[in-house]
């Protein structure tokens, strides 16, 4: 049995004992299997930064991480899901953890658990005991699903910084509507903690403002302490004390502008070493963020697959925020010729509501079912027939083979992989390179 096959196998018996389809958002079970562990959570917890919110986690934390691997800091960093590989998830200093270590870390905290613990706490226990055998000057954490509940919270009680960005509708059938959203993330906060605020709706931004005005911690919003904006060809950042004239990377959306800067403000915060305009050009052009509206230009190995004159998007949107941004994103391109996507998405999520973002945009959506738990091509096509747009089967399972026969038919088109960080990673999947490779 190969090696990988080995580590596919027990994550297969994984998930199967502990099925996330009901989960009960608690903290007890965590703490109880943390503290056979040694409580390793409070050695890193004074130098860690929790992440949260709907859209931007995982791109804020690879600016950071780029931002403070340029001052010569190191850092371990904890993401979910995971883009390509469950691998992925952990990084410590700039590496993916090996299937090696994934194993040893998974079989000692098996030794303590008591067989009830959720997928998503067994790897936070992980990360939390690996971060003890491997230290590093800041850990940077993606909470998961909301704050209240979430496994990240043992270090988000006594955090260096927290990030809020941007927060949106989504996990209704956990989390309730905006209101019981903005409370399981928002209310928890640490008050011993430096609060980062990334641009939010005035919805949200109202009802989070309710629960920060009682939190006593700093607290730095985006357009009032810190902001940012496109200038020509640059980015320009400003904060009470700095001023930063920054090169924008081609194909840059406007949503990455709000996570650069909030990325920016929390290393100024953290940090004790000066941060120049220079250090952030480095940064900026280093950072890896798969999936987060990636153009596969010519020069990526997956190029070869369909036609030079298609142009290949990638995008992990899969909440309403999400859809806004993305079409946002799109229409910037001004893209003279038909626009496709390649769909599909957990049923968990808004379907309506995220493809009615596209209705007077997309030629059609091509769908896909690519698993179990994910929406069929019938539901998909009677959600586009009822609010109009044209649908047509791509099939399961595999989103290479409908953008190879799209570049083909259609060459001089707009294609986007899109719905959930899945699909991205069923295409991305399919170059060898993005395994066992290292972060950045």
């Amino acid at each position: 049995m190969a090696h990988v096959n080995k580590l596919q196998w027990i994550l297969n018996q994984l998930y199967e004992r502990r099925s996330p389809t009901n989960i009960v958002l608690t903290l007890d079970r965590i703490k109880k299997l943390c503290k056979k562990l040694g409580d390793p959570h409070k050695k890193i917890e004074s130098s860690s930064i929790v992440t949260l919110c709907t859209n931007g986690k995982f791109s804020t934390i690879q600016y950071l991480k780029s931002i403070l691997h340029e001052q010569g800091y190191s850092t371990n960093v904890y993401t979910s899901p995971e883009t390509v590989k469950v691998n992925d998830r952990f990084e410590f200093n700039g590496q993916f953890i090996s299937d090696d270590d994934f194993i040893k870390y998974l079989a000692e905290v098996e030794k303590h658990s008591e067989g009830d613990e959720t997928f998503f706490e067994i790897l936070t226990a992980m990360f939390f005991l690996a971060s003890v055998d491997l230290p590093a000057d800041f850990y940077l954490l993606e909470a998961g699903l909301g704050f209240a509940g979430d496994t990240t919270r043992l270090v988000g009680e006594n955090p260096l910084a927290t990030i809020v960005v941007s927060l949106s509708l989504d996990h209704k059938n956990f989390l309730g509507d905006l209101e019981g959203i903005v409370k399981n993330k928002i209310e928890p906060i640490s008050k011993k903690t430096k609060i980062v605020i990334s641009k939010q709706s005035p919805e949200a931004l109202k009802l989070m403002d309710a629960y920060l005005k009682k939190n006593p911690s700093p607290q730095y919003y985006f357009s009032e302490q810190f902001t940012a904006n496109f200038q020509n060809d640059s980015i320009i950042y400003s904060d009470e004390n700095s001023l930063y004239d920054l090169k924008k990377p081609n194909f840059f959306p406007d949503f990455q502008l709000y996570n650069l800067a909030t990325s920016i403000q929390t290393a100024k915060l953290i940090s004790s070493k000066k941060l120049d305009t220079e250090t952030l050009n480095q940064a900026i052009s280093k950072a890896k963020i798969p999936g987060r509206f990636q153009i596969i230009g010519k020069d990526h190995k997956l190029a070869q697959y369909f036609n030079e004159e298609t142009l290949t998007i990638l995008s992990a949107a899969h909440n309403l925020g999400g859809a806004q941004e993305l079409r946002r994103s799109l229409e910037k391109l001004k893209f003279n010729g038909p626009i496709f996507l390649i769909f599909g998405m957990n049923r968990s999520k808004d379907l309506k509501g995220f493809l009615s973002q596209f209705v007077d945009l997309v030629t059609e959506v091509r769908a896909v079912e690519l698993r179990d738990g994910f929406y069929s091509y019938k539901e998909i096509a009677e959600c586009c027939e009822s609010i109009g747009m044209k649908c047509s089967n791509a099939g399961k399972n595999n989103t290479l083979t409908p953008l190879m026969q799209l570049s083909i038919s259609v060459p001089k088109s707009l294609i986007c992989i899109t719905g959930s960080i899945e699909m991205v990673g069923n295409f991305l999947r399919n170059d060898n390179q993005n395994y066992d490779k290292t972060s950045s």
